[in-house]
């Protein structure tokens, strides 16, 4: 079982916002099936908070995302996948952007 909370300065690619703040929480739960597969769970919100108002509004974004899934180790390669539904709402106008989402993992140790 694990838990994580942080706050972040990430970059944005909107224009009139060179930054945002982002707030996440983070719960998840891994069970090691055998030595090499393990299955997860987990859950994550956040907020993403603009600082500079567009056309009198201030941006916020909230979103929430909860998957399941798995990860298989060999020797010098482990990768998985996570299915799972992303929601999110804005203070603005954007793109409809609910609905499932495939996360691919894959990791390479030299």
């Amino acid at each position: 079982v694990s838990g994580q909370a942080y706050r972040d300065l990430d970059f944005s690619i909107t224009p009139e916002n060179a930054f945002y703040t982002a707030d996440r929480a983070l719960a998840g739960v891994e069970y090691s099936a055998n030595r090499r597969l393990t299955l997860r769970g987990g859950t994550q919100g956040g907020r993403d908070t603009y600082d500079i108002p567009v056309n009198g509004i201030k941006r916020e974004d909230s979103f929430q995302f909860t998957s399941v899934g798995w990860s298989y180790a060999t020797r010098r390669i482990r990768g998985g996948f996570d299915v799972g539904y992303f929601d999110r709402t804005s203070t603005i106008q954007v793109d409809e952007q609910d609905g499932i989402r495939l996360l691919v993992h894959l990791s390479f140790t030299p």
